[in-house]
């Protein structure tokens, strides 16, 4: 229970830390990976506290079910957050 409640706050504190408006230069894709980065920690720990993928019923491919939620880094990452100002 205590590692998953450090994944949480560890979730909370890097959304926090790399939001799009405190980095507005930085594009889209880069700022991305931190957050699924934590997201796939979090995937591993459920996956290794309820006993592995045979004890879940799952087997790989329901890694396929992960890439729809890839795609704001492909249809987003090459924005920035300041490309979306009036620049005069």
């Amino acid at each position: 229970g205590i590692l998953g409640l450090t994944v949480v706050i560890l979730a909370l504190a890097v959304i926090w830390l790399f939001a799009p408006w405190k980095k507005p230069t930085t594009k889209f894709w880069i700022l991305y990976l931190y957050p699924y980065a934590v997201f796939l920690i979090s995937i591993v720990w459920v996956v290794w506290a309820y006993g592995g993928l045979k004890e879940l019923g799952l087997n790989w491919w329901n890694v396929l079910w992960l890439l729809p939620m890839l795609t704001p880094i492909f249809s987003t990452g090459n924005r920035r957050w300041i490309d979306g100002e009036n620049q005069p």
